[in-house]
C-alpha cells in the first residue's frame, strides 16, 4: 500500500503496482543469460520491502540463502516477519559501507537503489569487495529522464512551449537531487562506464521489456493498481515526490520558490490530466519505460 505519510525512504512507492515491474518471462530470459541458477549466496542491497529479494529467489538455486542489507529498520523487521528465517536473512546497513566479509556472496544485487546513492563509485566499490572472483555483480537502475519523455494523448495535443516546460521541470528535479548528494534519479544511463572503471569484465546491459499500457476501458489489474495509485496522488496533492524534497532540489539547482511552485503546479497539473481524462475515457499512453538490467562479472 502506497504510504504518502511514512518518513521512510521510498514508501510513497511501495504499493501493489511493484507487482507490474516485470514479465516473468523476461525475468526467465535474464536468468538464463546470466546463469543465475548456479548461484547460492546472494547479496540484495537496499531490500525495502523484500521486492526483488523475493523475485531473485525464485531465480537462483533452490537452496540459495539470500541477504537483503537494508537502511530503514522499519523495512528489515517488515522482511524478518514475512520471509522464512531458513532462507532469507534481513540485516539493518548501508550500500556504502556494507558489513559483510570480502568475498563472502557469488551474487549481488539491487533494484531502483544506485538511483538514489551520492557516490556511485563508492557502492560499486563495496559490491566488488563483498563479491567472490567470477561472481556476478547485477544492477537493476532505470533511466528516469528517458521515460518521462515517453507521449501521452494528453500531452501530444500540447505546445512545443508547454512540453518544453513539462521537461524543464523534470531536468531541474533531476539535477538538483543529484547536487544535493541525494542521487541521479538515471544512472542507469551511466553505469556501464562507470563499471569499466572497477576490475569487472563481461559487462552486459539489458533493457526490460515491461510496457504498461493506459488503454480504455482500464480494465486489466494493472492499469487498475495506476488508477488506484493516481488517484491517492492527486486526492493527496502528491506529485511524485514530497514537497519538501522538491523544493531541497529545486533550490539546489539554482533556482527559487516561484520555479518550485512553477514545478510543483506543472506535475500536478499533469497527474490530475491524465485521472480526468481516465475518467472520461479518452486518456491514452503506450506507457513504455526505460529500466536497465546490467550484469558483470567480478575478475577473477
Amino acid at each position: 500500500m502506497t504510504d504518502l505519510n511514512s518518513t521512510s525512504h521510498s514508501a510513497a512507492y511501495f504499493d501493489e503496482l511493484r507487482d507490474y515491474w516485470w514479465n516473468t518471462d523476461f525475468l526467465e530470459l535474464i536468468a538464463t543469460r546470466f546463469n543465475l541458477s548456479s548461484f547460492r549466496e546472494v547479496l540484495d542491497i537496499g531490500s525495502g520491502q523484500g521486492h526483488w529479494t523475493r523475485i531473485i529467489k525464485g531465480l537462483v538455486h533452490q537452496n540459495a540463502h539470500l541477504t537483503g542489507l537494508e537502511m530503514e529498520q522499519e523495512w528489515v523487521a517488515h522482511c524478518r516477519n514475512q520471509f522464512d528465517e531458513s532462507a532469507f536473512s534481513f540485516v539493518q546497513g548501508t550500500a556504502e559501507n556494507i558489513p559483510y566479509k570480502d568475498e563472502s556472496f557469488d551474487l549481488v544485487t539491487c533494484q531502483t537503489v544506485l538511483i538514489h546513492v551520492k557516490a556511485i563509485p563508492q557502492v560499486l566499490s563495496e559490491m566488488y569487495r563483498v563479491l567472490k572472483p567470477g561472481g556476478l555483480l547485477l544492477l537493476s537502475e532505470p533511466s528516469n529522464i528517458a521515460s518521462s519523455t515517453v507521449r501521452t494523448s494528453i500531452s501530444a495535443e500540447r505546445s512545443i512551449e508547454e512540453r518544453v516546460k513539462y521537461h524543464e521541470a523534470r531536468l531541474i528535479i533531476e539535477e538538483g537531487k543529484r547536487l544535493a548528494g541525494e542521487g541521479d534519479l538515471s544512472a542507469g544511463d551511466l553505469l556501464p562506464g562507470l563499471l569499466q572503471h572497477h576490475p569487472f569484465d563481461d559487462i552486459q546491459v539489458y533493457n526490460s521489456d515491461i510496457c504498461k499500457p493506459d488503454i480504455p476501458p482500464y480494465d486489466s489489474s494493472q492499469q487498475q493498481a495506476w488508477i488506484k495509485t493516481l488517484r491517492t496522488w492527486v486526492k493527496e496533492d502528491f506529485a511524485g515526490w514530497h514537497d519538501e524534497e522538491l523544493k531541497r532540489w529545486v533550490l539546489k539547482a539554482g533556482y527559487d520558490e516561484d520555479k518550485f511552485c512553477s514545478i510543483k503546479s506543472i506535475l500536478m497539473n499533469e497527474l490530475s490530466s491524465q485521472l480526468r481524462g481516465i475518467e472520461d475515457g479518452t486518456f491514452h499512453s503506450a506507457s513504455g519505460s526505460m529500466a536497465y538490467v546490467i550484469g558483470a562479472r567480478k575478475i577473477s
